[in-house]
């Protein structure tokens, strides 16, 4: 099934089915692979196709004498849903309130 998917995605039929299951869907390289296990790309073309992150930017919430030498930031995490249905969470905020090292 596998297979039969991936050629059908490579073919011209399929490039529609393809662009909304890629694009439409907003889904992650780390999804795709899961979704095809049998996929191994290269880590130099799997390194390609991954987007280079975006900074994060933050207020610092605490004052220099609240906790000298140590800031506090406050976040909310962005939690969201794809009109397709799949639940989505920021990547930073959802690290920082997985408590990330340095994060608490």
């Amino acid at each position: 099934a596998e297979r039969e998917r991936l050629e059908y995605f490579g073919s011209a039929e399929g490039m529609e089915d393809l662009w909304r299951y890629c694009q439409g869907e907003r889904r992650s390289v780390l999804e795709v692979l899961t979704d095809f296990p049998s996929a191994r790309p290269p880590l130099e073309r799997l390194l390609e196709a991954v987007p280079r992150l975006q900074p994060r930017l933050f207020s610092i919430s605490s004052g220099p004498s609240s906790r000298p030498g140590r800031c506090q930031l406050t976040v909310a995490v962005v939690e969201w849903k794809t009109k397709y249905g799949l639940e989505r969470k920021g990547l930073c905020t959802k690290w920082l309130a997985g408590g990330g090292r340095g994060a608490r």
